[in-house]
């Protein structure tokens, strides 16, 4: 019997050229965190000695990211040879993409490795008290979504927590399901991405897209929707807000956001925005200096909205709590949000130009551990 096989050519061309686009993306960051890690070494030796811990953490970071940029160029390589066999009558399989396991399977392990897989938990809202939201999405006030590495226990720890710290307002929690280190990681750089309007080298997350379907329920509402963010929180924050401003500004327009030592720098004009770092949290940094904004003008509407606080934990050389050297857990930020709004309310408060010199302040708090 013949064998049936089709391509649409040019829509296997583009994804392979998005993966090695992203490929390229990827070596990129696994550099800028390889020269920050040096620096941060080299600082250590003349006296900064918290700067180590800084770079131990962007040491553990850039092997996932190495190993994700080379699977998206064997992707891309694959496509091609797919392409290429099919064009020439080669059905046996001898491809990955062209019938039945292709010669290499541990390169397709790696991959999945790095693409999350969906849980029926991934993207779904969550009532105060941490059971399933049975309410209608039009009715929610204010959402949070969390970061990578979180539990669904510790959602629910932190949901109660937010709902505290918000004055008991019945947060709704959008969680951001986890699965490893690298997965999760991967993850967020492809947020990083979406939210610069290039697409995804792997799969979509669940949470970016049920947060853009709850913030068109409620843009026919004459409401603020407030959006809370921890970590990659902020960056599938920043994803869904560029989409749908890319569709339609009117659709952002009412959302006010806050955010935790966010990993996303990409926010469209529209909403109101209150960014949340303490100056000892590398996710920031690392932020800042390996995927910062996508143009000056993001950058500056972030940073214009920054207020930065340092860290306000035990000393970690006396106490022996090295884990203060990252100030980066919803924890710490949740006991601090009085600091932060106060602070904030200070720089707002000043007149031209000193609101200016204050804000400047601010910002450079952020790069002081450096």
């Amino acid at each position: 019997m013949a064998i049936d096989v089709s391509m649409d050519y040019a829509v296997v061309q583009r994804l392979a050229d998005d993966f090695r686009a992203s490929a390229g993306t990827l070596r990129a960051v696994g550099q800028a965190l390889e020269v920050a890690s040096a620096l941060l070494k080299t600082s250590a030796f003349v006296g900064m000695v918290g700067n180590l811990g800084l770079a131990m953490y962007l040491d553990n970071i850039r092997p996932h990211v190495e190993r994700l940029a080379a699977t998206c160029d064997e992707l891309h390589g694959d496509l091609l040879g797919a392409i290429a066999s099919l064009r020439d009558g080669d059905y046996s399989g001898s491809q990955r993409f062209t019938g039945g396991a292709g010669p290499r399977p541990a390169a397709g392990a790696a991959f999945a490795g790095h693409a999350r897989s969906v849980t029926p938990e991934d993207g779904r809202l969550y009532s105060s008290d941490g059971t399933p939201y049975a309410g209608s999405g039009s009715s929610v006030n204010t959402v949070f979504v969390n970061g990578i590495l979180t539990s669904p226990e510790s959602f629910r720890g932190n949901l109660g927590q937010m709902n505290a710290a918000w004055g008991g307002a019945n947060v709704v929690g959008l969680y951001n399901a986890s699965e490893n280190a690298g997965a999760d990681i991967a993850q967020a750089i492809g947020d990083k991405l979406q939210a610069f309007g290039f697409r995804r080298p792997l799969n979509q997350n669940p949470a970016v897209e049920s947060l853009k379907a709850l913030i068109r329920q409620n843009a026919a509402g004459d409401r603020t929707l407030e959006l809370v963010a921890h970590s990659q929180g902020g960056a599938i924050v920043s994803a869904a807000l560029n989409d749908l401003y890319r569709e339609d500004p009117s659709l952002v327009s009412f959302v006010k956001v806050t955010t935790f030592g966010t990993f996303g720098t990409d926010y469209p004009p529209g909403p109101t925005y209150h960014h949340y770092i303490h100056s000892m949290d590398p996710v920031s940094l690392v932020t800042q200096f390996v995927t910062p904004a996508s143009s000056p003008g993001n950058m500056m509407r972030f940073f214009a909205n920054v207020t930065v606080l340092p860290h306000d934990g035990a000393n970690p050389f006396t106490s022996g709590d090295l884990s203060a050297l990252i100030d980066h857990d919803l924890n710490s930020y949740i006991k601090n949000v009085d600091g932060f709004r106060q602070a904030e309310n200070v720089v707002a408060a000043a007149p031209a130009p000193l609101g200016w010199f204050a804000q400047a302040a601010q910002i450079a708090e952020l790069f002081r551990p450096l």
